[in-house]
């Protein structure tokens, strides 16, 4: 029996180092202590305050339609007080590849559409000018989005597979060198989010070449139809992100809700 002490000895003084440093890590105790994964604590200034983004960022995201920033509120929740928590790194790990595998499937039927599109006679100007017909330019910008969307999923990609086996250690260090300050965590979630604001592109430029195609045909019947069917499509389709911007404006002009606990409500 005396053989087992100095085990349940250190068992003992490594649980209770475990325990003592969360709780130095989250303030235990203390009045401003971390009750989230995702909370700080410490005081927000210009260099740390991760909820307003920068005026550039501001554009690209518009640019890249809203993309950037859903990777940036993921990141903010993820790298919090220069730390990391192991099992919300694995679980964004996970989520980013399984998105890169389905970004790689779309942009691979998006070159193929694209390439049949290219080939349906009077697509492409068979005059000896070589003249591009209104068609082609939309088509070849949806091509290059495609294929830009395939490069850049395949780089996240075997990177994501390198820091699915890394300790928490190394993922904080990782996040030390990419993402330093909020600067650079805006420019990571642009990195993020191209996959997906490319092949979105891609889909919009093909949908312009094919309403080129389709209203460049004669006829008043053929063209009231078609445009009734694409505004019913068009409103369908974009009615998650009218959805999503009403509520966006709703949520910015009510007044934000206090969601501590009742007990800390009373300090300031």
């Amino acid at each position: 029996m005396q053989d087992f002490e100095p085990f349940v000895f250190f068992f003992s003084a490594r649980m209770k180092h475990i325990f003592t440093r969360m709780r130095f890590i989250n303030f235990h105790g203390q009045i401003g202590a971390r009750l989230n994964a995702d909370q700080s604590v410490y005081v927000k200034d210009e260099s740390n305050d991760t909820e307003h983004t920068s005026r550039l960022f501001h554009i690209v995201n518009i640019i890249l339609l809203s993309a950037p920033r859903d990777q940036f509120d993921n990141l903010r929740h993820l790298w919090v007080d220069k730390m990391i928590n192991i099992l919300r790194w694995k679980t964004f790990l996970t989520t980013q590849a399984a998105e890169l595998n389905g970004f790689t499937t779309y942009s691979t039927v998006m070159l193929a559409v694209n390439m049949s599109f290219l080939a349906v006679p009077g697509i492409v100007s068979q005059s000896q000018t070589q003249t591009a017909t209104p068609m082609v330019i939309p088509t070849y910008i949806s091509t290059i989005c495609s294929v830009g969307s395939l490069v850049s999923a395949l780089i996240l990609l075997r990177q994501n597979r390198r820091q699915s086996s890394q300790t928490a250690e190394e993922a904080a260090a990782y996040m030390l060198e990419a993402a330093p300050s909020k600067t650079h965590m805006e420019w990571l979630a642009i990195v993020y989010s191209l996959p997906v604001s490319l092949i979105m592109w891609g889909m919009i430029a093909f949908v312009v070449a094919l309403c080129i195609a389709v209203f460049s045909l004669n006829g008043t019947g053929m063209q009231a139809s078609m445009s009734l069917c694409f505004a019913l499509v068009a409103g369908m389709g974009l009615s998650p992100v009218l959805w999503r911007l009403y509520r966006r404006h709703a949520t910015l002009g009510r007044k934000p809700r206090d969601k501590r606990l009742p007990w800390l409500r009373r300090y300031p």
